[in-house]
């Protein structure tokens, strides 16, 4: 949210969002897995392989964000603000 300052309210509906969807596609995938016919077995390596996956997630945007910024070259237009 602090990086949000132009959009707090955006910010905050698309985190409520995304937990959302969290909520949502562990159950699908659990029943998608029951369904071709894996056992219940498989269903907390299926859990596991996603809370890796999510951390994986987290950790890569947590290198993007505290990554140097590109400097601009000279002659390239910079950004504008």
């Amino acid at each position: 949210m602090r990086k949000a300052i132009d959009g707090p309210n955006l910010a905050s509906t698309l985190n409520q969002s995304a937990f959302n969807v969290g909520n949502a596609l562990g159950p699908t995938l659990g029943a998608a897995a029951l369904a071709l016919g894996f056992g219940y077995r498989a269903l907390p390596w299926i859990g596991s392989a996603l809370a890796l996956l999510c951390a994986a997630a987290a950790l890569f945007s947590r290198a993007l964000e505290s990554a140097e910024p590109v400097p601009v070259e000279d002659g390239r237009p910079s950004a504008p603000r």
